[in-house]
């Protein structure tokens, strides 16, 4: 009897412990050690193997080795498209084996995926002034131009990217003079000297191009402030001195060009003008005297210039000049007259007028002028006696009416 009872009882023991077993294997589960990585445990050993390809790349573009260092970052790139660094190192890889422009769009998309990145957006910039420079040794100084500003925009070595775009606007501005376009080549200097107030040499080209126009009082006025807000400034002071000359005041002119000098004394156009000052001074003439020139067709030239520019203290002494140096000019005499009238000197132009009628009784300009002095000075009487006796032979009648 009792071996049966223990025949049914040990299974049925066995069976019930089976059931239990199974009942705590539900409540707790033991770690096991080949499960699958979690998603944190992955996304660290993603970052890892990420980092462990940049810094193959870096590794190349360090040993120069630029086909390798692409070849890497293409990689990379193309197993994720948005990773900035990927960008950015390709961008390094290109810039090093001067790629500019294939860099340059590297390095854009590595700013547009992550634009709090300012070392992505540096190297974009350095990448933009190597592009410059490239511009300006193949002549191409319009997209010079274009990436100067946008340089200047970012505030990129502002100093640096103001010298590169000045001379880009001037090798414009010379390209356009030189084929008559002055009109295009003083709006693109004015555009420059307006982007570039602190770059003297565009505000020199600009002032040069209105005096190669014949707009001296324009040129003078952008030379004079010039030489005042940059004292030192050699090419500024020569341009000054050679405009001062062809408008005829050559003893301020060489005195700028003697100060100049100090400060350049090897510059090749300065020289000159002293060469051509001491041909133009008479052999009379002193440091501290008035200057003029011995050549009366220099003179003459200088007077019509001064004439276009309306410049009539300057006239009144390059005229005295002229009749002292050449009394047989007796026109310069009547010319004279004129300009002291113009001038409000009525007492100068009546006497140079009576000058000029001693030699010149017969002319009927140099009687007309003698009127208009008397006129001015109360002598009426005289004065329209005057024109009653010239006008039958006057030429141009409302001349005598004026």
């Amino acid at each position: 009897m009792h071996f049966y009872t223990k025949l049914i009882l040990v299974p049925a023991c066995s069976a019930l412990l089976v059931i239990n077993l199974a009942g705590c294997g539900g409540k707790k589960k033991s770690k096991n050690p080949v499960a699958p990585v979690s998603e944190e445990a992955a996304a660290k050993d993603s970052g890892f193997s990420t980092w462990s390809n940049n810094a193959e790349v870096r590794a190349a573009i360090e040993a120069q080795d630029y086909a390798t260092a692409k070849s890497l970052a293409a990689s990379r790139i193309s197993e994720s498209p948005t990773d900035a660094r990927a960008h950015y190192l390709m961008g390094q890889a290109l810039l090093g084996d001067k790629k500019y422009a294939q860099a340059r769009k590297s390095f854009e998309t590595a700013v547009e995926l992550s634009p709090e990145d300012r070392n992505y957006s540096r190297s974009l910039n350095e990448c933009l002034a190597k592009m410059i420079d490239v511009a300006l040794e193949k002549d191409m100084a319009s997209e010079a131009i274009e990436l100067g500003k946008k340089l200047l925009q970012e505030g990129y070595q502002t100093q640096e990217t103001e010298a590169r775009l000045a001379k880009a606007y001037n090798i414009t501005a010379t390209r356009l003079a030189d084929s008559e376009n002055f009109a295009e080549a003083e709006a693109m200097l004015r555009e420059a000297v307006n982007l570039l107030p602190d770059q003297p040499e565009t505000r020199v080209k600009l002032a040069r191009l209105l005096m190669q126009n014949d707009r001296l009082m324009e040129s003078e006025r952008i030379l004079r402030a010039l030489t005042e807000t940059n004292p030192d400034f050699a090419p500024g002071m020569a341009a000054y001195a050679a405009l001062l000359h062809r408008m005829g005041e050559v003893r301020k002119a060489g005195e700028m060009v003697n100060t100049a000098l100090k400060l350049d004394p090897e510059n090749n156009e300065m020289i000159a003008l002293k060469a051509s000052f001491a041909r133009d001074l008479p052999a009379s003439a002193t440091p501290g005297s008035t200057a003029s020139t011995t050549s009366i067709e220099t003179i003459q030239t200088r007077l019509r210039t001064l004439e276009r520019t309306g410049n009539l203290s300057e006239q009144k002494k390059l005229l005295e000049n002229l009749v002292a140096l050449y009394p047989s000019e007796t026109i310069s005499l009547l010319r004279l007259s004129m300009v002291c009238e113009k001038l409000g000197m009525i007492d100068d132009a009546h006497k140079y007028a009576e000058k000029y009628l001693s030699s010149e009784p017969d002319s009927l300009p140099g009687r007309l002028q003698l009127a208009r002095c008397l006129y001015q000075l109360g002598d009426h009487t005289r004065a329209m006696n005057l024109i009653q006796e010239i006008e039958p032979d006057y030429p141009d009648k409302l001349e005598i009416m004026a």
